[in-house]
């Protein structure tokens, strides 16, 4: 029970910290930020809540990129013209 109420907590304090504006924030206030949407993300995961986020970010990866990761150099043969290039000079700025 002290879990969930902890938990709560830092959920209110984040939300709270977040809405004030970007301009009124230090570099330090975004750094504590972090820290506690860390640990807050720590202290649910392993309920059945943070199970259940965990699942549905995962369907939707799936949905988004089914199959095998593509590299980047195969997503880039994929999209080049057909001559091979993308129009890209080579040999320097100029020539």
């Amino acid at each position: 029970m002290l879990t969930v109420n902890v938990t709560l907590l830092l959920a209110v304090i984040v939300v709270w910290r977040l809405r004030r504006r970007t301009e009124a924030r230090s570099r330090f206030d975004e750094k504590l930020t972090v820290v506690i949407v860390l640990a807050l993300g720590v202290l649910i995961a392993p309920t059945p809540a943070g199970q259940g986020i965990l699942n549905v970010l995962g369907q939707l990866a799936r949905r988004r990129h089914p199959g095998q990761p593509v590299s980047p150099r195969t997503r880039m043969d994929r999209t080049a013209p057909a001559g091979g290039h993308c129009g890209a000079r080579v040999g320097g700025v100029g020539q």
